[in-house]
């Protein structure tokens, strides 16, 4: 290779081999994001079956129920609520790129070289990879959130609960 030539044109041996494992990873990406659109749907269907139950409790209660388990209640709902939040937006938050986009392939590439080209996509799916793996951390961290609160919303509904039984026991 002499020095006026571009380094992008020179035949690069190994690049069907970096392809081939880039796109890999990139299906990796791929099964993570549905793996988190499986979590995320966790998190939305099952605080919304504990939001619809603590509300049902709520609004028609059984009998007269003590202010402090309205107050767990009410706590519970607000955590829900969050948990439900943070898990829509983990939802909707990602969209996953693929490159390249074949109307680019068709009118970028048409004319040139098949190793620019190859070398010129393995760029594209490398920028991809970056872009896609820092929004897959921040949906990851969205939906620990999620959970975390989901977890909470649980523990206060037990205590209240326990609130109700230890009430119910000692008022008898």
């Amino acid at each position: 290779m002499t020095a006026e030539q571009d380094p992008r044109d020179y035949p690069w041996p190994a690049a069907e081999l970096i392809l081939a494992e880039i796109k890999d990873r990139l299906a990796a990406q791929t099964a993570q994001k549905n793996a988190l659109d499986t979590k995320a749907g966790l998190v939305v269907t099952g605080g919304a079956v504990f939001l619809a139950a603590v509300l049902r409790a709520l609004l028609f209660p059984a009998e007269t129920v003590h202010w402090t388990v309205n107050a767990l209640a009410l706590a519970a709902v607000v955590a829900l609520a969050v948990a439900i939040g943070l898990g829509l937006w983990a939802y909707w938050l990602v969209r996953m790129e693929r490159p390249p986009e074949p109307r680019v392939l068709r009118f970028r590439y048409l004319a040139r070289t098949e190793e620019r080209t190859r070398l010129d996509i393995i760029d594209s799916y490398i920028e991809a990879f970056e872009r896609n793996e820092s929004d897959l951390r921040h949906r990851s961290m969205l939906l620990r959130l999620a959970f975390a609160t989901l977890g909470i919303a649980v523990l206060v509904l037990v205590a209240a609960v326990v609130v109700t039984l230890s009430l119910t026991l000692f008022t008898s």
